[in-house]
């Protein structure tokens, strides 16, 4: 321990002692760039920027981000994880992941040592890489350096998806953390953190959105593929905290910030907010765009967000890979936001050590289940579970277990009916446990 943190103050000589210089104001507005800096202390600084971005999951009604029991495992064999192993399939799908970036700005110094610790008060560490300290709800990579010419990353095999994150990593920039060399640090975190989004529609089809949350929603982009097989699209640049909205809006002839018994000449009466909490806005219309956008273009506008943030192209790749695995429902609405900088730091504190010149962030939050129309399909697929064919059957329980929470409400109701199909209440029954997850089977 002595000789590392004599090595550490001796590096932090050689590299100076400065202030970062990249912040974020306070508010950020709609139009501002992808990129989520700090303001850091005062302090020493070594030359390195830091560059992470993490994509994480919602399914409406659950309270976590990236719920293990929502994925297979995805990573490598050689990385530990406390996912489920896919059963059947010898290569691992792109998953929900965090990675983290460590980039020189000046002359390598392989003697600089970085502490890296990723943070979550009620979260849990499923998966890192390198193998790191899991402390709490969270993972720390001690002593991480800039790696020699001859430290060389584990060979891969058949997990391509793993090695595109080494792909554009000069030799120079690789990272050795304890006996493993890599190009990146990575995490796959299951995060407590509830999202509220809600979407309305009318008989015409038209939308409107709510936000709940204190924290602001960016470049909340919404996706809805149309009968030619083409992708229609609507995005707000930022929405705040709204008041919720009723389950159905209302007719088209009544105005809809109004009541039914409401006249239309009165003027609404606003609500006064305390001044510690965010104001409460009207539910916004969204409108989406006619059908036109086919699977490779429809999530560009990511691409360039990503760029902004300082994310490098084979990153980028992958992460429209993740959102294409996700995002993309062939049959739902779905949405993509980006958290703003403080819900960011909020949900996953991120501390480096010795301070990096410059930290960039960027969090994105596909949120599913979120179509009005799916209470209608959790309906049909519960009836489903009573088939007469068995592979009916079992094809209805892979669906609901994809909408996950969100057929919880429905699901229980049919385990309370006294008159029901039994093979329907059963496998409702099993469907709830599999939702619950194997924490509330311990409790249990």
């Amino acid at each position: 321990m002595k000789r590392r943190w004599v090595k550490r103050i001796a590096a932090l000589v050689m590299v100076g002692v400065g202030m970062a210089a990249a912040t974020l104001p306070a508010s950020e507005p709609a139009t501002a760039p992808a990129t989520q800096s700090r303001t850091m202390p005062a302090g020493p600084v070594v030359n390195v920027e830091v560059v992470e971005w993490v994509v994480f999951v919602a399914d409406m009604g659950s309270k976590q981000l990236n719920r293990r029991e929502s994925f297979d495992n995805g990573l490598p064999g050689f990385v530990n994880s406390s996912r489920r192993e896919a059963v059947g399939k010898t290569e691992k799908a792109v998953v929900p992941v965090g990675v983290i970036r460590l980039v020189p700005t000046g002359v390598v110094n392989t003697d600089v040592a970085i502490d890296v610790q990723v943070m979550s008060k009620t979260g849990k560490v499923l998966g890192h890489w390198p193998p790191g300290k899991v402390r709490g709800s969270g993972v720390l990579w001690q002593d991480v350096h800039f790696a020699g010419a001859t430290e060389r990353p584990r060979e891969l095999g058949e997990d391509m998806w793993f090695g595109d994150l080494r792909g554009d990593v000069p030799v120079g920039q690789r990272l050795t953390c304890g006996t493993v060399t890599e190009a990146f640090l990575l995490y796959d975190l299951e995060v407590s953190h509830a999202v509220s989004l809600q979407v309305v529609s009318d008989e015409e089809g038209k939308y409107k959105v709510a936000n709940t949350m204190d924290s602001v929603m960016l470049d909340l982009t919404f996706y809805k593929k149309g009968a030619s097989g083409q992708w229609r699209t609507g995005r707000l640049e930022k929405l705040g905290k709204t008041a919720a909205l009723p389950a159905t809006m209302p007719a088209a002839s009544q105005p809809a910030s109004q009541p039914a018994s409401q006249p239309a000449s009165q003027p609404a009466v606003a609500t006064p907010q305390p001044a510690s909490q965010p104001a409460v806005t009207e539910a916004a219309e969204l409108v989406m765009s006619e059908e036109g956008l086919d699977d490779g273009a429809v999530l560009a506008f990511w691409r360039t967000r990503l760029a902004e943030a300082g994310v490098s192209p084979n990153d980028q790749q992958l992460i429209l890979k993740i959102l294409t695995g996700h995002a993309l429902d062939a049959r739902r609405l779905t949405a993509v936001y980006r958290m703003d900088s403080a819900e960011l730091e909020k949900v996953l504190p991120l501390e480096v050590v010795p301070q990096a010149r410059k930290v960039s962030r960027i969090g994105l939050v596909i949120v599913r289940d979120i179509d009005p129309a799916v209470a209608d399909e959790i309906g049909e697929l519960i009836g489903q579970l009573g088939d007469a064919s068995w592979e009916r059957r079992e094809v209805a329980m892979a669906e609901l277990r994809k909408i996950g929470a969100k057929a919880k409400g429905q699901l229980e109701k049919v385990t309370k009916e006294k008159d029901k199909d039994l093979e329907i209440v059963y496998r409702a029954e099993q469907l709830l446990q599999a939702i619950a997850g194997p924490e509330a089977e311990k409790k249990n």
